[in-house]
């Protein structure tokens, strides 16, 4: 069995996901887990909450980037306006 990994970040500029080498990331269609699932949670120590990933035709990696971005993109605007305080509670 071989695995590949690919790495892939949100381009604000492009408006979409690309990989290490500034391509469009295509296996955004790619399902996430095998065998496919409706819903997908993340857990995480990083974060504050669990992550629900939902697709009535099966999570996609799309769909995970998509949630991920969506739902972190807060923590990243509002951590400088954050107290101290709460800055350590929330990392």
């Amino acid at each position: 069995m071989t695995h590949s990994f690919v790495l892939f970040c949100f381009s604000f500029w492009k408006g979409q996901w690309q990989d290490d080498t500034g391509n469009e990331f295509k296996e955004k269609g790619e399902p996430a887990v095998l065998p496919r699932v409706n819903q997908l949670y993340i857990i995480s120590e990083f974060s504050p909450w669990c992550t629900t990933v939902k697709n009535e035709q099966g999570v996609t990696l799309g769909d995970v980037c998509t949630t991920i971005w969506r739902e972190y993109v807060v923590i990243v605007f509002l951590i400088p306006f954050l107290d101290r305080n709460a800055k350590k509670d929330m990392i």
